[in-house]
């Protein structure tokens, strides 16, 4: 697709009136800037694949710009509860494809670590997107919202779901997918064996965003040096890691996030 064949990208609002001085203005800016130069990239043709896509819409990067644009879409989500609400999200898109399973470097089952339902009325319904394969840090994120209310940490609170987890490479296989655009990872913690699972550079990806909440930042030297591997270019974006393929998505993106203030990520080698 050509520059003058490419259709005119959706509205991103944040791109219009970025205010320097508000980190969260600069944090949705940049998401907007990523999702505008994909659709200039690639139009309505555009796939992403999303592990950890919970109900498709609570605290979701790419939903909006995805609904807006029509980009196709393979969606993964191990807990079933969610996976049922992100099946309700997408009923009757058939550009979405939607898998119920968790994903990791080798296949098997684990358990799921969550929140439960009264937990999310006592501490607020954003810990339902805090499932994790690993309970140390549910439970982390759990006694800190606990505190912030002046409770301590109940262990009612804390639930575990048996999954199947299946690696990347399996899950798009089955899929047919051969190539894909965007890579979406919020893994809650296990962003490593998410990104190990399958041959990062080998799918032609034009850009990922990972997500590092909850202090993953300490790990962001190892998920950079994956992503740098593959030919990426990283930045931090706040708590997250935006990387770029700079031969695939044609726009210099990296020196505009790098304009913005975006520091390149930390790298180890592999």
């Amino acid at each position: 697709m050509t520059d003058s064949d490419s259709p005119r990208p959706p509205d991103f609002p944040a791109l219009n009136r970025i205010n320097y001085a508000r980190p969260r203005q600069l944090v949705i800016a940049a998401r907007d800037l990523l999702m505008a130069a994909l659709h200039r990239a690639c139009g309505t043709d555009l796939t992403y694949v999303q592990v950890g896509a919970h109900d498709g819409v609570m605290a979701d990067p790419v939903h909006g710009a995805a609904v807006a644009c029509g980009w196709k879409s393979l969606l993964i989500e191990p807990h079933p509860a969610y996976f049922a609400a992100l099946q309700r999200t997408y009923a009757g898109q058939d550009r979405a494809r939607l898998v119920n399973c968790a994903i990791s470097d080798q296949p098997g089952r684990m358990l799921l670590h969550h929140a439960t339902e009264a937990a999310a009325e006592r501490l607020g319904s954003y810990i339902l997107g805090a499932a994790s394969l690993d309970g140390a840090r549910l439970r982390a994120v759990l006694a800190r919202r606990a505190r912030r209310f002046g409770m301590d940490l109940d262990e009612a609170d804390i639930a575990e779901t048996d999954v199947a987890v299946r690696p990347l490479a399996d899950v798009l296989s089955e899929a047919g997918i051969t190539s894909f655009d965007l890579l979406v990872i919020d893994a809650e913690g296990h962003e490593r064996e998410v990104l190990r699972s399958f041959d990062l550079g080998g799918f032609g990806i034009r850009a990922a965003l990972v997500e590092c909440n909850q202090g993953d930042t300490q790990h962001e030297a190892e998920y950079a040096g994956l992503l740098r591997a593959a030919g990426f270019e990283v930045f931090r974006v706040h708590s997250d890691l935006y990387a770029v393929h700079p031969a695939r998505l044609h726009m210099p993106l990296g020196a505009v996030l790098a304009m913005m203030g975006f520091a390149q990520a930390a790298g180890e080698a592999d």
